[in-house]
């Protein structure tokens, strides 16, 4: 079963500052705290180096980015231990600033993984929320020191 939970944020900035600050794959240490180092693999891949907030180990992750449409969404996909975790993130301009959706995707891949979905699901929701937020600091420091 897919387990699907969606946030938002609004962001002071227009679509197109937004879009190439999000896009910018160097750019998101800045916005997700646990990732350490993020590097591209081929045009759309990145091995992304991760510290776990929870349990402290580290691992490594390898990021999809699928689905673009330029200045309005993207989304990433990542496969880690049984569950495919996809991010799908929307860009809404609304009068100078954005409205930043981000709706995260959880599905066990075999039938112990998709048992465990709703507690996984469960366990990323808080991390998850913040990334909007961290997001929106991010964004902000960024315009301001450019």
């Amino acid at each position: 079963m897919n387990r699907t939970f969606t946030c938002h944020e609004t962001i002071p900035c227009t679509p197109h500052d937004l879009w190439q600050f999000i896009i910018d794959f160097n750019n998101m240490p800045m916005w997700l705290k646990d990732v350490n180092k993020i590097q591209q693999i081929s045009p759309n891949q990145f091995e992304v180096f991760i510290q776990s907030e929870t349990g402290g180990q580290s691992f490594v992750s390898v990021f999809q980015l699928k689905e673009v449409i330029e200045e309005k969404s993207f989304t990433i996909s990542s496969v880690i231990a049984g569950f495919l975790i996809e991010y799908k993130y929307q860009i809404i301009d609304s009068f100078e600033q954005c409205k930043v959706t981000l709706e995260v995707v959880c599905e066990g891949k075999n039938s112990l993984w998709k048992s465990l979905a709703p507690l996984m699901s469960w366990l990323l929701r808080p991390s998850d929320k913040r990334i909007l937020t961290n997001l929106r600091e991010a964004i902000i420091l960024h315009l301001a020191e450019a």
